[in-house]
């Protein structure tokens, strides 16, 4: 199979994953239920949901593009929305400690996965 644009983005968007549910679970949240439920859920999705792409591409069964749009817009919007939620719990902080930092690094992370999304979802409506 060849590496095409596509192969990159994906690889990028899982990698983005599994650093992000790393520190997620180096810096679990207490707090609003509902934040964590919504943080948690994105990153243990979103592994689950990558690895079963990425492995499609390399044993030439991708998914439908459609199916894919709707992947990598849903990813977008849980991505960002987790890393704001993220950022709006440690940046509380007072005290800066290595517990507060990876929760900070995690939220960007979160951010620019979103991000890494949307281009994906560019490639993808322009048939790349």
């Amino acid at each position: 199979m060849a590496i095409t644009k596509i192969t990159m983005i994906k690889f990028l968007e899982l990698a983005l994953t599994i650093i992000i549910f790393v520190l997620h679970y180096n810096s679990f949240p207490g707090g609003n239920v509902s934040t964590v439920m919504i943080t948690t859920g994105t990153y243990v999705g979103y592994v689950i949901i990558l690895a079963g792409i990425f492995i499609g591409l390399f044993t030439g069964t991708p998914i439908s593009s459609k199916l894919d749009m709707f992947y990598v817009l849903i990813g977008a919007a849980l991505y960002i929305s987790s890393g704001v939620m993220s950022y709006t719990y440690y940046d509380g902080f007072t005290l800066k400690s290595s517990y507060v930092t990876t929760g900070m690094t995690k939220a960007w992370l979160s951010i620019l996965n979103g991000v890494v999304f949307v281009v994906d979802a560019a490639f993808t409506y322009r048939g790349e």
